[in-house]
């Protein structure tokens, strides 16, 4: 695993040679820590750590619509849509970035086929219930604490 930065830089700090699969952005990216404020617990952090949470990810979204892909799979498919572009690459590492859309542009994980984040998704989206205040729940509403 190697990093980037926000300029498609190769990043200082980052592994390089033939070891490294794939790259990542790892620079500046928002991250939690106990090193931030009492009151925000968000800090920007780098590092090849910070870029290997985005190829985790991109692994999981295959992972969401190919669920039998064995290991071998996963990280062929990922080695195969990367895309070149990183400027000051060393010599002998390369210069593929972890992507995940394929060549031709469309997504291999599509939206309909992901579950929304329970952190910013609106719980009431999908039940027409919700904007009706006559619906009867008999109790069981799931504010309730009832499941």
């Amino acid at each position: 695993m190697g990093a980037y930065d926000r300029g498609d830089r190769f990043a200082s700090y980052s592994n390089h040679g033939s070891a490294v699969d794939l790259l990542a952005p790892g620079d500046e990216v928002v991250s939690l820590s106990h090193l931030a404020g009492e009151e925000d617990f968000l800090i920007l952090m780098s590092g090849t750590s910070m870029a290997a949470g985005h190829v985790t990810g991109v692994a999981a979204l295959y992972l969401a619509q190919n669920p039998q892909a064995s290991p071998v799979e996963v990280l062929t498919a990922l080695l195969e849509s990367g895309q070149s572009g990183i400027r000051g690459v060393p010599s002998g590492t390369t210069d593929k970035t972890v992507h995940a859309a394929t060549d031709d542009g469309t997504a291999p994980v599509t939206e309909d086929k992901l579950t929304p984040d329970p952190l910013t998704a609106d719980p009431t989206a999908d039940d027409p219930s919700a904007d009706d205040p006559s619906a009867d729940d008999g109790g069981k509403g799931k504010d309730k604490g009832n499941g």
